[in-house]
């Protein structure tokens, strides 16, 4: 029965770091993308800004 307790625990425990760790990937992918949109807008902002001092 002890054994039994342990193994339950045991794997709500690992789904459990399992969720936390699939949260932080989609926080890191949803960062990645933010930044690499930000950086887009960027490019387009300095490109304008050569285009108008030109």
């Amino acid at each position: 029965m002890e054994e039994r307790c342990n193994h339950i625990l045991a794997r709500q425990q690992y789904l459990h770091e399992n969720r936390i760790r699939c949260r932080i990937r989609m926080h890191e992918k949803n960062a990645i993308r933010r930044y690499e949109r930000n950086r887009e807008e960027m490019t387009i902002i300095v490109q304008a800004r050569h285009i108008i001092d030109a």
